[in-house]
Order: structure tokens, then sequence, then C-alpha cells
């Protein structure tokens, strides 16, 4: 599980366990108290967004609503394909 470890403003995503290699950790990883205590934040992979029209890309960490996310929204290209699945088969629109 990756973790955010934020020091001076700069962001360090990884592995909990490479982030802080001295520290016992449950099975669950690390708790709020972990986070708080150490200058951690957790950190997400997906954001809301409308499979449609628009797409997940990776992107540097930033911090929004104190979640770190390693992705952004972006608008579909026009040119780019969709699948839709129907009672048939798949359609390309």
């Amino acid at each position: 599980m990756d973790i955010a470890k934020i020091d001076n403003g700069n962001i360090t995503v990884g592995d909990y366990r490479y982030l802080f290699p001295n520290t016992s950790f449950p099975v669950t990883g690390p708790n709020d108290d972990f986070y708080t205590e150490n200058g951690c934040l957790k950190v997400s992979v997906f954001k809301e967004h409308d499979r449609a029209s628009q797409m997940l890309v990776g992107c540097d960490p930033y911090i929004e609503n104190d979640v770190v996310y390693t992705v952004r929204v972006e608008a579909r290209p026009q040119q780019e394909e969709i699948i839709v699945a129907s009672d048939n088969g798949a359609d390309t629109i």
C-alpha cells in the first residue's frame, strides 16, 4: 500500500514499508494516528469521473482534500472510440 510523506511541501509517494523500514505495522498497514504523527497522507489512484467523456491520466502527486492523488481527470479525445456493451455484443460508437 502506497502512502505519501509530506516534508516541507515535498510529496514522496511509496510503499509504507519502504518509507518506514524500521517500523512495525499491523497487517492492515498504518493507522490514522500514524499518518498524523508522521506527516503522511493516504494516496488515491482513482477520482470520480464520467467514463464516457473523461479519463484518468497519471500525473505528479498533488494534495486535494487531505488525500494525495497520482491521477487527474481529463476529457477524452473526440476521435477515441467508445465500446458500449449491448445485449447482442459490443457496438462501436
